[in-house]
């Protein structure tokens, strides 16, 4: 007998197994028919003009409360130490103006600088050409002294056998050096 129990226990045992169902299959089973009934009564909601209508509405209350929001933040600012994004975009657009403007004298002073070196270099080439050419003036003035000199000498001796007391004009000149110092 015992070997009989024994047989029914494992024949029982092997009818009374607990079935257990795959739970992913279940879900995903289930998801995808929840998903065609939702997605039907969304499309089915989305199309009537009551949907529409409700959108409008929450679009001009959200437009509202942000125009609200705007002004009550646009009166806080003005009373508030705390500069508003309009005066720092303000500022901004100053300073670039500034730095703009900053630009353009600083290109202009370089410009009027180069053409104040330019002239300079230029006065100073024309320099050194009146120098060089005083220095030659002043060597042909010699030269025309000098040579002066000699024809006034040469004039003295051919006039002192004929006049012995003409004076002439080298010692003319000189009288009169020696008479205004």
């Amino acid at each position: 007998m015992p070997e009989e129990t024994r047989n029914d226990k494992g024949a029982r045992q092997g009818k009374e197994e607990i079935f257990m169902p795959d739970f992913s299959d279940v879900w995903k089973e289930m998801y995808f028919r929840m998903e065609e009934v939702w997605a039907n009564a969304v499309k089915e909601v989305i199309s009537t003009k009551t949907f529409v209508d409700y959108l409008d509405k929450v679009l001009e209350y959200n437009l509202n409360t942000e125009k609200l929001v705007r002004q009550s933040i646009d009166k806080y600012m003005e009373h508030a130490p705390v500069p508003s994004k309009k005066d720092v975009a303000r500022v901004a657009e100053l300073v670039i103006s500034m730095e703009e403007k900053i630009d353009v004298l600083e290109f202009e002073f370089m410009r009027n600088l180069e053409t104040m070196a330019e002239s300079l270099l230029k006065m100073i080439n024309l320099q050194e050409k009146m120098q060089t050419e005083i220095a030659s003036l002043k060597e042909d003035i010699g030269f025309i002294k000098q040579r002066l000199e000699t024809m006034e000498k040469k004039e003295e001796a051919k006039a002192e056998p004929e006049k012995g007391e003409r004076k002439t004009r080298a010692s003319r000149k000189n009288e009169k050096k020696d008479e205004n110092e």
